[in-house]
């Protein structure tokens, strides 16, 4: 449940083992100690007709028309360092769509273009515990679609690591953790998910770019007397950069800097509203059940803190969001499978804020929004919004192909109007010696387009990418 997974010949995931340790490009310098590779060559074409549509989804931009992501990089490995440097590039056309005035950017920038480190990182690791500075996403969680906390649908931040490698055993269980510090920043010309695709200066009339400090824990139990069982928390600080800075001028540093390690409940904080603090946290559980070839697993979280225990007893439900999700395998000839899954997720609002309103999930403060380049770090589904989603894949080895479903209702509790997206699609990779081929292809039918009442639109979304194995 925290990811990406380190590169190792112990690893499970067998598309990873293909590209990263059976790939011919690997150079061993020394068996036992030094070796390098060059990675995929890989790039990555979507194509939206209408308007901006999809999550999950790294660099790529919330982003009408036509754009473009290129990634090459090299991996090194010497005894416990590794490294490796793997940049993005990003073009989008960015073309203006319909809007309306709760949606959309009045002029987004044409023709935008991002050169970004990407999933480049330095990972010193020594049996089971690492330190690192590193680019890449993280995903934490047991999710399939989405995440609350921390998911690949915005790009990379710079942060630094102390994490582990791999399980941590010990006589109770094992434990996996990652504790991160690090930079993300919002440019004001750029769309952002939170506003509802409106820029950062279209809501605030700012021009500079807004740079934030990101404080974030996992950590994920697996008891031995329940091997089958995972049990994890994450938990998420986010504030302005100038004030995280004047924070540590006039306050205890380990707190201005590592608020995770801080009290769960504000009556045992001073001062904590004006610390200026946006907190996220969660807990998750995933259930396996190895001979059914299943599971099922659910993450439920808060985007403020309680005030205390009688607060969280009272209205459990406050300022809360959740997923639920199963998966089911069904082995079939061969190396051949079929795999379902199933996932609701819920960022709308419950009941509760007819008393006590806690607005929308990944915003608190201004200038504390949980997202980076203007996309959320967490579940990209969209501001306040509800998906049910499901997929059915054939697998066939590194080959699949398969059908996908998502139902979005888009933030339905505050405005008069209903606007969904009904979502079909295929999806599918093939493999061939050195190549590896995928596409993504949907047809969207948005209900009460941009909330207008009886505005309804047609959109086609197309990803394809293409990587390529390097001899």
């Amino acid at each position: 449940m925290i990811r990406p997974v380190g590169i190792h010949r112990h690893m499970h995931d067998s598309l990873l083992r293909a590209f990263y340790l059976q790939n011919p490009s690997q150079k061993k310098i020394s068996k036992k100690f030094l070796y390098g590779k060059l990675l995929p060559v890989s790039s990555v074409t979507k194509f939206t007709s209408h308007h901006p549509f999809g999550w999950s989804d790294g660099a790529l931009m919330p982003a009408n028309g036509l754009q473009q992501l290129f990634n090459v990089g090299y991996y090194a490995k010497a005894g416990p360092l590794s490294m490796q440097v793997s940049p993005e590039i990003i073009w989008a056309a960015n073309k203006t769509y319909e809007r309306s005035d709760y949606y959309g950017a009045a002029n987004p920038t044409k023709n935008y273009a991002l050169f970004l480190p990407g999933q480049s990182f330095l990972k010193l690791e020594q049996g089971a515990f690492g330190l690192g500075v590193s680019t890449e996403n993280i995903w934490w969680g047991p999710g399939h679609f989405s995440s609350l906390i921390m998911s690949n649908n915005a790009p990379g931040n710079f942060h630094a690591s102390f994490h582990t490698a791999r399980p941590a055993k010990t006589p109770i269980g094992k434990f996996e953790w990652q504790l991160i510090g690090g930079v993300l920043k919002d440019e004001p010309r750029q769309s952002d998910e939170i506003y509802g695709l409106k820029t950062f200066n279209d809501i605030f009339g700012v021009f500079e770019v807004n740079r934030k400090y990101l404080n974030a824990f996992s950590i994920v139990y697996q008891p031995s007397f329940l091997k089958n069982l995972s049990i994890g928390a994450s938990r998420a600080f986010i504030g302005n950069i100038s004030n995280v800075d004047s924070l540590s001028a006039n306050d205890n540093k380990v707190r201005a800097f590592m608020p995770v390690f801080d009290k769960l409940f504000k009556s045992k904080l001073v001062n904590e509203d004006q610390r200026g603090w946006n907190q996220l946290i969660s807990l998750s559980v995933k259930l396996s059940f190895p001979k059914a070839h299943a599971e099922l697993y659910t993450e439920y979280g808060w985007n403020d803190h309680k005030a205390n225990l009688r607060d969280l007893l009272m209205a459990p439900t406050h300022s809360a969001a959740y997923l639920v999700g199963a998966k089911k395998i069904v082995p079939l000839e061969k190396d051949r499978s079929l795999e379902l899954i199933a996932e609701i997720n819920q960022m709308e609002q419950s009941p509760d804020y007819l008393v006590r309103t806690a607005g929308n999930w990944y915003i608190h403060w201004f200038k504390t929004n949980y997202s980076n380049y203007g996309q959320v770090l967490g579940s990209g589904i969209g501001f306040g919004n509800n998906a049910l989603n499901f997929s059915a894949m054939l697998r066939d080895r590194q080959n699949s192909i398969g059908v996908l479903f998502h139902k979005i209702q888009q933030d339905p509790n505050t405005k008069a109007v209903r606007w969904s997206d009904y979502a079909w699609g295929l999806q599918g990779r093939i493999g061939v010696p050195h190549f590896l081929f995928s596409y993504k292809l949907y047809g969207i039918s948005s209900v009460n387009y941009a909330w207008m009442q009886d505005e309804n639109r047609f959109n086609f979304v197309g990803t394809v990418g293409v990587s390529y194995l390097l001899k």
